[in-house]
């Protein structure tokens, strides 16, 4: 259960099962309200605790848009079970000169918060997105411009701060470049270098005297780095997420191809187009992609077609099976089986059209500025 007077900025969860959340006033004319609640294991009451800086804090600590001024950024399990939950919140402070001034927050099992001042020479003002506390008492802070610190005299009174480089790591998968989906701009090709650099620390764990990172490289990649002796991990890229993420959605929604959550849908003319189905594929490219991208149906009094058109041609692969696929738009169902009609008489095939995102694994012909 959440206070009614309270919405939820952030929410972690700790490793015992229990629950600690950021949360600030929903009403605006009470914006210099914040709370730290947490749920214990078995318990829907959220109990309250007070933030950083008394019941009274400096105005200039909070607003309405508290989720950009304090942010949680790390939960971990104390040494003691019934002490509870350790926390590490990020904030800002305004200096006598009016710079913002960032700090680390400290409690361990309810304690009295320890402010940590933070401040990096590249970017004074940055915010840190992920911090972790490791057995020896050092904080980690991963930053918002890609950047992960270590304190460096941590049993200080205001310890000092060291820059933390993350290594370059080589990577099997980067044998041939790959297409990404990108929200804004469509499917894109990009090339990936046998040697990922500029890693940039997105989540931080110190766990059984040992820490580890999730970092991102500028390509989509992302790999799993840990202070421990153990094999390399390259995780799903940041674009593979995100297809998997709009199939999912389409699932959860039954979409139908042109109906409200499915404007771009696909159309499948050749299934195995490497493999059994090579020579109708070959047969159905060699008809060029010019034919098949401007197979439209035409105008009716039912249907304006002036919204219809096909994108792409691309062998693509779903649930592990790999298909010849044309991505088409439409803004009605009745108009994209319009249109899978006419696609199937202009290539010959039957064609067969649903909302599932598929992977691109090669891209045959893009309209010129698709996105």
């Amino acid at each position: 259960q959440v206070p009614e007077d309270l919405d939820i900025v952030a929410a972690v969860a700790t490793a015992s099962g229990g629950l600690v959340a950021l949360a600030h006033a929903a009403d605006p004319e009470q914006a210099d309200r914040a709370a730290l609640l947490s749920w214990p294991v078995g318990q829907a009451t959220a109990q309250q605790r007070e933030l950083p800086g008394g019941r009274e804090p400096p105005s200039d600590w909070w607003n309405r848009y508290l989720g950009h001024q304090l942010h949680l950024v790390s939960v971990s399990v104390s040494a003691s079970a019934s002490a509870g939950a350790g926390v590490l919140l990020f904030g800002q402070v305004s200096g006598d000169d009016g710079a913002p001034q960032p700090f680390l927050a400290h409690s361990e099992g309810g304690s009295e918060w320890r402010l940590i001042p933070f401040a990096s020479p590249s970017s004074p003002a940055q915010a840190a997105i992920a911090a972790a506390l490791d057995e020896s008492g050092a904080l980690w802070l991963a930053t918002d411009s890609g950047e992960l610190w270590r304190t460096q005299d941590h049993r200080a009174a205001t310890p000092s701060w060291v820059r933390v480089e993350l290594p370059s790591v080589g990577s099997p998968a980067a044998a041939d470049p790959y297409w990404y989906f990108d929200e804004l701009e469509g499917w894109r090709e990009v090339d990936l270098p046998a040697t990922i650099e500029a890693l940039a620390p997105t989540q931080l764990l110190a766990a059984e005297g040992e820490l580890w990172v999730v970092a991102s490289a500028d390509d989509g990649r992302r790999v799993l780095l840990s202070t421990a002796a153990s094999e390399q991990v390259e995780l799903p890229g940041v674009h593979a997420l995100e297809v998997e993420r709009r199939d999912r959605d389409r699932l959860a929604q039954k979409a139908r191809p042109g109906g409200k959550h499915c404007y771009q849908f696909s159309a499948v003319l050749v299934d195995d187009p490497e493999g059994a189905g090579q020579a109708e594929a070959g047969r159905v490219l060699g008809l060029g992609g010019d034919a098949l991208l401007e197979a439209r149906p035409m105008p009716d009094d039912d249907a304006d077609v002036g919204d219809a058109f096909w994108r792409y041609i691309y062998i693509g692969e779903l649930d592990g099976t790999r298909q010849l696929v044309v991505e088409g738009s439409a803004d009605e169902p009745k108009l994209a089986q319009r249109m899978a009609e006419t696609l199937g008489e202009v290539a010959g095939v039957e064609v067969r059209i649903d909302c599932r995102v598929r992977r691109v694994l090669r891209m045959a012909e893009m309209v010129e500025g698709a996105s």
